[in-house]
């Protein structure tokens, strides 16, 4: 019980020396708010991390779209990006003999520039060839062909009913240029505007002009499909239109379309796993090696000091470089691998500490009534150890995330998760600097730097509390 009251009180009192310092309190608060993230970031990002190298996941997201909150500071309104699923199936038949079918989409558009693309993804059932035909009912009541009298036959192998799937995108389509270009020329109008512009963009018939500006209102889409008697086996499986946008969640997609809001927040919990996970093993073994040779004294602590005097003497990036290669890349191999390089800088603390404790007079008693040396060194040497330790821990979690982002950086990290420093490879290799897409690559970078500012935070103000000669009048 007096232990307890012993160890409440030691915490209190800490707690009352912590809160005078105003930088440690900044720094508790971040790494608070990071853990809080760290904790909801299933909730706030709801998919398996694995899958951030799985591009079919990413498939219908836009590619390098800025974040959606840019629309508020910008003077123009990028398109959002849209996945419409809902459309309507209309049969009819004309003069006995032929059928249509048309599916109709409608969508409203209020953008100030067109969007990045328009992807049309039909699956549909068949049993007779026919023809279909696409086209944009825009809202000025003009009516663009994306696609005219393109032909489909039955399959040569298998029994109906066959299944067909009809990828349309327009900026990319041969089919969707033929057909605009064909409507230029009969209503004479010269330009080198893209289907997917002139979609959207307001075009002057009469004087055979295309403005600039777009045509702000409801838009309809609608693929007709034309066969000559009935095919009862013609049946819409699955449809959607995506209207590609130039902003998309709240940071923005990548080049290979990738939500960049998952990738970092997926990337809070595997920099606080490495950076913890790391530094405590490094202090832990730093301080069992470094009291250990202190205690011991003599030529064991000469020897155990000339090994710390050369580890610390190897270059640790390109080791761990090389080792990175030589080992499959992952979480526990890199945390492994950093903790290993990390631990001779507190070792030397510890050392220098446990010579002088055990020095002392309770010490001395312990040795006088027959406690072995172990027994020493983990009852009454090494709990007054513990302050510096945990400074050192704090210190040292910048330092592990640090070291795991640069080889991250330099692609040796673990492939399979989104950690900031994968993004940031990605980001060099994609070009984000150079085609300006700071979204991409300002983010990570700035969450390292605040969560390493936590930590050193933290760590200096534990520093002065548990280490009076640094304090400052």
């Amino acid at each position: 019980m007096i232990k307890k009251e012993v160890l409440i009180e030691k915490i209190r009192w800490f707690w009352d020396e912590y809160k005078r310092h105003r930088l440690g309190l900044l720094g508790l608060g971040i790494i608070i708010f990071f853990v809080i993230l760290a904790i909801l970031t299933p909730v706030l990002a709801p998919i398996n991390p694995r899958e951030w190298q799985n591009p079919e996941f990413w498939i219908n997201n836009p590619t390098e779209a800025l974040p959606i909150w840019y629309n508020v500071v910008s003077p123009t309104k990028l398109p959002e990006h849209k996945i419409l699923t809902d459309y309507v199936v209309e049969k009819r038949t004309v003069m006995g003999a032929v059928t249509e079918i048309t599916i109709t989409y409608k969508f409203n558009y209020d953008a100030d520039i067109p969007p990045s693309d328009v992807d049309l993804h039909l699956i549909y059932n068949y049993s007779k060839a026919g023809w279909y035909e696409i086209n944009v009912i825009r809202p000025d009541n003009t009516i663009l062909p994306l696609a005219q009298r393109e032909k489909y036959e039955p399959s040569r192998t298998g029994n109906p009913p066959y299944r067909k799937e009809l990828i349309i995108p327009v900026g990319r389509s041969e089919i969707c240029r033929r057909a605009v270009q064909n409507w230029l020329y009969k209503n004479n109008i010269e330009t080198n505007r893209s289907a997917l512009s002139l979609m959207f963009l307001k075009i002057d018939v009469d004087k055979g002009v295309v403005s600039d500006e777009t045509i702000k209102g409801t838009y309809t889409l609608q693929v007709k499909f034309t066969i000559f008697g009935e095919d009862p086996a013609f049946t819409v499986v699955s449809s959607k239109l995506v209207i590609g946008g130039k902003v998309y969640g709240l940071l923005g997609t990548d080049d290979h379309r990738r939500d960049l809001w998952y990738g970092i927040l997926w990337g809070i919990p595997v920099a606080l796993m490495i950076g913890v996970l790391a530094s405590v093993i490094s202090v832990a073994l730093g301080v069992m090696y470094g009291v250990v040779s202190g205690y011991a004294g003599g030529k064991v602590d000469e020897l155990m000091m000339r090994i710390t005097d050369v580890l610390m003497a190897i270059p640790v990036l390109p080791i761990l470089i090389a080792l990175a290669i030589v080992f499959r890349p992952n979480v526990l191999n890199i945390i492994i691998l950093i903790a290993l390089f990390g631990w001779m800088g507190i070792s030397k603390v510890a050392r220098s500490m446990a010579l002088q404790l055990k020095e002392t007079q309770f010490v001395e008693a312990a040795r006088a009534v027959g406690a072995s040396a172990w027994r020493i060194i983990f009852r009454h040497i090494a709990p007054h150890i513990l302050p510096y330790a945990f400074a050192s821990l704090a210190l040292g979690i910048p330092g592990a995330i640090l070291t795991e982002a640069g080889l991250s950086f330099l692609g040796l990290g673990d492939p399979t998760l989104p950690t900031w420093g994968t993004i940031l490879h990605d980001a060099q290799v994609g070009g984000a600097i150079s085609k300006g897409m700071w979204w991409w690559w300002l983010p990570p970078g700035l969450l390292i730097a605040l969560l390493s500012l936590g930590f050193v935070f933290v760590g200096h103000a534990i520093d002065e509390i548990v280490n009076p000669k640094l304090k400052t009048l």
